[in-house]
């Protein structure tokens, strides 16, 4: 009785203490907070009235937990805002790194469980001890749509290994198209464009929204212009500011509100013009492509399209012009984000294409078809090395035409085509009717692979080449990348157009259903199958975590909406369930009556413990309504079930 009166009365004193809190010592107005040992949900109730936060209540006693539940119910807030289950101090039945804020009374946590809990940089307040809990080493960012400015997708992270375990699944359930997504310090900034082909997808069309990393709450949002091509290299995360460019400047939005910061607008007799096409940020420097006025998309909302996946043609008035109509310019600038003064300036005389742009190792690659390829030093901007259509044909036959293809084989016309390594260039893509890879020391051909539909990945292990889908070449390659040599062969190709990322172990993209996972190790393919990665992100790989996004597509999965999943450390995946030790009984549980089953029944989710989604029940050739109850407004209901006539 004692230990229930101090814990009641620190409560109470934490209650009154949060009332006045500002700052730090706040709750996160979004987020998920654990509060332990909040008997009667007397916290909870009032945290939920003054934030929008998720909260979770642990209490050790059967009498505590369905009291809890009781008063959050009254309130309106259990099952939606509030959730409540037993558990002891030892242990909380919650995720790694799942919560922005936890709260006990001295001695109801161990401080140990509840770092494991807690996210980087949140907080434990145990009592009167205060534990933040810093990054770990290992864990990486995402910054920019491809990774990092080479637009090579393949993550740093050390910490993103299998196996796995589920860290979140979240809504929207879908979202539209076209999209990119950048992570950093644990926030994840989601950029969605114009087209919705259901309007299931149309909330969060022309958005940036900002999402927690470690729980996927929302964080904030906030409209961009509508029907401006969002997939490109415009958008770049940083622990303090998301840069974000359009037609006018590059925004510079607070990460953790999305308030704008500022705006970064050179002159446009300087630019080319006022419309961001390229960004790369490196060593503190902003890089971009500026230039002209370019085509706004009109938005396409459709409601009329019943099958799963979208039309391809139509898709969008740009989408489907006989040329891709964005992201061409001819001037290169460096500025400095604090001051906003150019640091230097390239003017080319005909446009770059932003799609076979990038920056690797202090230089900026940029490319024309059948017109020039060039590497710029990127701390002063003079030119390293130059190729020219008239003075190298060789290479500029080597390179080829442009395909300026697009379909569900291929991936986008808008997705990048060139990567970098410190040592090669490597072009593939829609555009290309080959893999080629040409020297960054002077642009000569290393060398070439006649297949033309490989989506790449740069490994340590080598470069992986998945190959172009189910229906044409099932197989996917490592070569070596400065000889071109096969080094392996991976009886496996992409379904369809998503492109691939990689984690420090493994390669992963879209399977016939699901996701494929090829393990460096061994290059075998392994199967993800309850989700699949979307066309323009595939698997984003940061924090430590590896994240499945919503798209508008209705291919057969198990899960949509937003899943993530994280290490599983030393979970014992094959670990014995005892009752002795794992079976929690309730008072009077001996008291309960039976409830008769048949083979008609339907007792739990998916008719049994074995999911086997079967009924001996006969249903007639013609049937009808006997009744029909309402769900309480804001109350998802839970799959049904039916036994002994209930």
């Amino acid at each position: 009785m004692r230990a229930w009166m101090c814990a009641a009365a620190w409560w109470a004193c934490a209650l009154a203490g949060a009332a006045q809190a500002g700052g730090e010592a706040a709750a996160p107005g979004r987020g998920i907070v654990v509060l332990i040992g909040d008997r009667g949900c007397a916290a909870a109730i009032e945290l939920a009235g003054r934030t929008e936060c998720l909260i979770f209540v642990q209490l050790e006693r059967d009498e505590e937990v369905a009291a809890a539940r009781l008063a959050a119910e009254e309130a309106g807030l259990y099952g939606t805002r509030i959730f409540v289950a037993r558990g002891s101090a030892a242990a909380i039945p919650l995720a790694d790194n799942i919560a922005d804020e936890l709260r006990a009374p001295p001695g109801g946590v161990a401080r140990e469980e509840a770092l494991r809990v807690v996210r980087p940089e949140g907080l434990a307040l145990i009592g009167a001890e205060r534990a933040a809990k810093p990054f770990p080493p290992g864990m990486d960012d995402w910054t920019h749509p491809y990774h990092l400015p080479d637009n090579n997708p393949q993550s740093n992270d050390t910490i993103a290994r299998a196996p796995y375990l589920t860290q979140f699944l979240a809504a929207p359930y879908y979202d539209p198209l076209p999209q990119v997504t950048v992570s950093a310090a644990g926030r994840v900034f989601r950029v969605l464009g114009h087209i919705a082909f259901k309007p299931r997808e149309e909330p969060h069309m022309n958005s940036i929204i900002a999402y927690n990393g470690w729980n996927g709450v929302e964080l904030w949002r906030r409209p961009i212009t509508p029907g401006i091509m969002v997939h490109r290299n415009t958008v770049i995360a940083t622990r303090d500011a998301v840069f974000l460019g359009d037609e006018k400047s590059c925004k510079v939005l607070d990460a953790a509100t999305g308030a704008l910061e500022e705006e970064i607008a050179p002159p446009a007799d300087l630019a080319g013009g006022t419309f961001w096409k390229w960004m790369a940020l490196d060593g503190g420097v902003l890089y971009a492509l500026i230039g002209e006025q370019e085509p706004i998309d009109p938005e396409v909302r459709r409601s009329n399209v019943n099958n799963h996946g979208w039309p391809w043609a139509p898709l969008s008035k740009g989408y489907n012009l006989p040329e891709n109509p964005w992201g061409y310019g001819r001037d290169v600038l460096a500025i400095d984000p604090a001051t906003k003064k150019v640091l230097w300036h390239h003017r080319e005389s005909e446009p770059i294409d932003s799609r076979a742009m990038c920056l690797r190792g202090g230089r900026i690659y940029a490319f024309r078809f059948g017109a020039f390829l060039t590497c710029l030093d990127a701390a002063g901007g003079k030119v390293v090395w130059r190729r020219t259509a008239a003075a190298d044909p060789e290479v500029f036959r080597a390179l080829g035409r442009n395909l300026n293809r697009q379909d569900w084989r291929t991936n986008f016309r808008t997705a990048a085509y060139l990567k970098a390594s410190d040592k090669a260039l490597f072009f593939a893509g829609p555009m290309m009717d080959k893999l080629i890879a040409l020297s960054t020391e002077d642009g000569r051909v290393l060398w070439q692979y006649p297949y033309d539909n490989f989506q790449l990945v740069l490994r340590d292990d080598g470069l992986y080449g998945i190959g172009g889908g189910i229906w044409t070449d099932k197989t996917s390659r490592v070569l070596d990348p400065l000889t071109g040599a096969v080094l392996a062969e991976i009886p496996i190709g992409r379904r369809a157009c998503t492109r691939p990322t990689g984690t420090a172990d493994a390669v992963f993209f879209r399977a016939d259903g699901g996701s494929v996972r090829i393990d460096a190790a061994t290059r075998r393919p392994q199967y993800v199958s309850p989700m699949r990665p979307t066309c323009f992100d595939g698997v984003t790989v940061a924090n430590g975590l590896l994240y499945w996004w919503p798209f508008v597509c209705d291919c057969q999965q198990s899960l949509v909406g937003a899943a993530c999943v994280g290490p599983a450390g030393d979970y014992r995946f094959d670990r014995t369930a005892t009752e002795a030790e794992r079976l929690a009984r309730a008072e009077g549980w001996d008291r309960v009556q039976p409830l008769p089953c048949g083979e008609a029944d339907w007792p739990s989710f998916r008719a049994d413990s074995a999911s086997s989604a079967h009924s001996g029940a006969v249903i007639p050739a013609r049937a009808e309504l006997r009744w029909e109850a309402a769900a309480k407004k804001g109350v998802m209901p839970a799959a049904p079930a039916a036994c002994g006539g209930l």
